[in-house]
């Protein structure tokens, strides 16, 4: 996400001094960047911890020390029982998901989000994964399946992953390599799964943001 201001827009990375990337060069190199040892990993059975406790009335108090913020569906902390599972080593790029359209000759609809230009897709998010999960012969991971592999292969910050304006574009995922065991990064993307985004036990509307969750359901 770029930086915001209020009233004005977004600022592009180009006004604060940020250099314009070689695409050209990343490309290549992109391109021969190792592919995963193998397609997949299975883990599991486990058991995952999700959310945190962070109760909307805390909001109002000024001591923060020790104190996690979460949006308001992001709590309470609980614990899930995770069965076995075979996940792919890395999300499905927007170039795999073009061919499959393009493969699919009006099967599958163009996603709502990208952009025809001179028969070329202009791509903005990727919807329509379940579709292509189902098709290749599996389907989205569920939040609780998707935290397992994160906490199992994804390397903090300081190890490199790609969060904190360190980069200012999505770089190719590296999971599943030879070194550390296949701890890497995802390339910085947002991941899909099918959970459905629903309130939870005790839930309670942020004070701050009203609309972050409550509108959805």
């Amino acid at each position: 996400m770029l930086v915001q201001r209020a009233g004005t827009g977004t600022l592009p990375p180009s006004v604060g001094g940020f250099a314009t990337p070689c695409w050209e060069s990343l490309a290549v190199a992109w391109d021969a960047s190792p592919a995963p040892v193998s397609a997949t990993v299975t883990l599991g059975p486990t058991m995952v911890e999700l959310g945190h406790d962070d109760h909307e009335a805390d909001d109002a108090s000024l001591d923060v020390r020790d104190h996690k913020f979460g949006w308001d569906n992001k709590h309470p902390r609980r614990k899930v029982d995770v069965g076995e599972l075979r996940i792919e080593w890395r999300p499905v790029i927007n170039g795999q998901f073009d061919d499959f359209w393009k493969a699919a000759e009006g099967k599958i609809p163009l996603p709502k989000s990208w952009v025809m230009d001179n028969s070329n897709a202009m791509v903005r998010a990727i919807y329509g994964l379940s579709t292509h999960a189902t098709v290749h012969g599996g389907r989205l991971p569920l939040e609780a399946e998707l935290r397992v592999f994160f906490n199992e292969f994804e390397i903090s910050y300081e190890e490199g992953t790609i969060v904190g304006f360190r980069n200012w574009h999505h770089v190719p995922a590296t999971t599943g390599g030879k070194k550390d065991e296949g701890r890497a990064h995802n390339g910085g993307v947002w991941e899909w799964t099918s959970t459905v985004w629903d309130k939870l036990d005790g839930f309670e509307v942020s004070s701050l943001y009203p609309g972050i969750s409550a509108d959805i359901f």
